[in-house]
């Protein structure tokens, strides 16, 4: 048994297909993706339509949110559109209205499938094993026990690269300018600049440690061992002994 994580997507559909095509084969993987799916890159509609297909197959994909499903939800409720498009929401309404005119938020109501208002609705805020927290924000190092919505899903936490405990968090949000996952004494980070800063997407298999890669401007996908320190390796192999004993 393994867990694969994927970190931000944002409406990279290319990058995401071309992700999974290179984990098809781990089929026993649990897939946890960060959320983020949508807004910024040019086809949220299609990486939804993806990711609503993958949960009617793969029952050990785990869906939380991200602060831009919070965006999206809420547009969907206001119309707000000048609030939406300052964080990347044009490019959404785009994917779903190719020739938008009048009223905005009416036709893109009309044109947003229920299925993917449903997936939308049923992302969960967190996964949590043991002492290891899946979430799209991470823990925050001044209340780790705190699972509010706003903590785990939309917050911002200061220090969380240099604050050490004995629980381990593995999330996105915290975008890297190299493309490269980033590490802390207690936090694992998958978000390498997927669609925001034209870096890789990428999914990190935690029982090896092996990062796969799909770049905006390469064909296929790349595969790379990265080695953490000796502390992330304690934790993650805590977490699949915790693991083991659910089983």
């Amino acid at each position: 048994m393994n867990i694969t994580v994927i970190g931000d997507i944002h409406g990279c559909a290319g990058q995401l297909a071309s992700l999974l095509s290179s984990i098809s084969s781990l089929d026993d993987n649990y897939l946890v993706f960060l959320g983020d799916y949508v807004d910024v890159g040019p086809a949220s509609r299609d990486v939804l339509d993806i990711l609503v297909g993958l949960k009617r197959t793969r029952p050990k994909a785990v869906f939380l949110r991200g602060n831009h499903e919070d965006l999206l939800s809420r547009y969907l409720s206001s119309g707000d559109i000048v609030n939406y498009t300052k964080y990347g929401g044009l490019a959404t309404l785009s994917s779903y209205l190719h020739n938008p005119a009048g009223d905005i938020h009416k036709q893109f109501m009309r044109m947003f499938p229920e299925e993917h208002m449903d997936f939308i609705e049923s992302l969960a805020d967190f996964w949590e094993v043991g002492d290891t927290l899946f979430s799209h924000a991470g823990m925050s190092p001044i209340s780790p026990e705190d699972r509010t919505h706003a903590t785990v899903v939309s917050g911002s936490h200061a220090g969380l690269f240099d604050w050490d405990c004995e629980k381990l968090s593995v999330c996105g949000h915290y975008f890297s300018s190299d493309g490269s996952v980033r590490f802390g004494p207690t936090v694992i980070c998958v978000d390498t600049g997927c669609g925001v800063k034209g870096g890789p997407l990428t999914a990190l298999s935690l029982r090896d440690f092996i990062a796969y890669q799909s770049w905006p401007s390469r064909n296929g996908t790349t595969e790379a061992a990265i080695c953490p320190s000796k502390n992330i390796q304690r934790k993650v192999n805590r977490l699949f002994r915790t693991f083991d004993d659910m089983r």
